[in-house]
């Protein structure tokens, strides 16, 4: 019973990104003029890499998109537009150029990040036995010639946190800055809400992929 409700949560999720999903086209890249192990205030994090095994300018119109490329899209949750900025302003201060804003990978993401908080586990395998790739197709993009990664972290409590903590940990940060990644998603949860903010803790995954 228990799986069966968790799968129903997962698809509810899905099912109501895909009402506003437009797919990984167009030039999205966020841009913002504003900032190890991680068992203390960062929370722990977690990576996957390679090919998803588990391992350690303006204001104008997009031309493609059709839309602001410096502007959240409504169905982005506003934490997880955030590290989208945050990660490009990393990438930016190592010399890499930005990523694009990836609709598909967002719902990946936050499938996982769902998935994961539910069951109270962490990790890159679902609780369906899924791995980082599967989800990513699962959602819609092929992965065909493509390679693709992930990051996840728990318990962070803001975006500048949960960047920070990826940041200090030498395979997160390889994730965040590999050159050769060019389009993201984020994914971010927090089903305990109602509680004060000393006693929540949030889901926090990025996925990438080389288009």
């Amino acid at each position: 019973m228990k799986k069966v409700l968790s799968i129903a949560v997962i698809l509810l999720v899905l099912s109501f990104s895909f009402v506003f999903m437009v797919g990984c086209g167009g030039n999205n890249r966020g841009e913002n003029n504003g900032g190890g192990e991680s068992n203390g205030d960062y929370g722990n994090v977690d990576n996957g890499n390679g090919n998803g095994d588990i391992k350690d300018e303006d204001d104008e119109d997009d031309e493609e998109g059709g839309k602001d490329i410096n502007v959240r899209p409504p169905h982005v949750y506003e934490f997880e537009w955030e590290v989208f900025l945050l990660t490009n302003i990393e990438r930016e201060n190592h010399g890499v150029p930005p990523l694009i804003w990836c609709d598909i990978l967002n719902v990946a993401a936050r499938g996982h990040a769902v998935d994961m908080e539910y069951h109270g586990m962490r990790g890159h395998i679902g609780s369906d036995g899924s791995t980082v790739r599967e989800r990513i197709e699962r959602a819609g993009l092929s992965l065909v010639g493509r390679g693709s990664s992930e990051n996840m972290a728990h318990g962070q409590r803001t975006p500048a946190q949960v960047v920070a903590a990826w940041m200090g940990s030498d395979g997160h940060r390889a994730n965040i800055l590999l050159a050769r990644s060019t389009h993201i998603g984020v994914g971010f949860t927090s089903m305990r809400y109602w509680l004060p903010v000393n006693l929540q803790h949030p889901y926090w995954v990025q996925k990438f992929v080389s288009m």
